[in-house]
């Protein structure tokens, strides 16, 4: 699963090979990288902080390397979405969108 991801400490952009193990660390703070605060599924706002549906096991320490199995990282080419031009024709197809059912 290569890709980019951003280190949840210091910011840097990180190039990632293969799946995070636990043993991954960021190269400029040495900070985990499988950790929560690297998931797609953290939210400070979620029980137990995490939105996966499946009974995940509690993490005490969301900053710490864990063993957690549904762990997936963050990736950058995942969250940034590409600029969508602004013709008439998008703007009509994106409000007709909105009403969808």
């Amino acid at each position: 699963m290569p890709g980019k991801i951003k280190c949840w400490s210091c910011k840097e952009e990180i190039e990632v090979e293969d799946k995070l193990t636990r043993q991954d660390e960021c190269p400029n703070c040495e900070a985990p990288l499988k950790c929560c605060f690297n998931c797609i599924h953290y939210n400070k706002e979620a029980f137990h902080r995490c939105n996966e549906s499946a009974v995940a096991e509690w993490v005490r320490y969301k900053e710490k390397a864990n063993f957690c199995e549904y762990h997936k990282p963050r990736f950058l080419h995942l969250l940034k979405k590409p600029p969508v031009p602004k013709t008439p024709e998008n703007k009509k197809k994106s409000w007709d969108e909105l009403f969808e059912d």
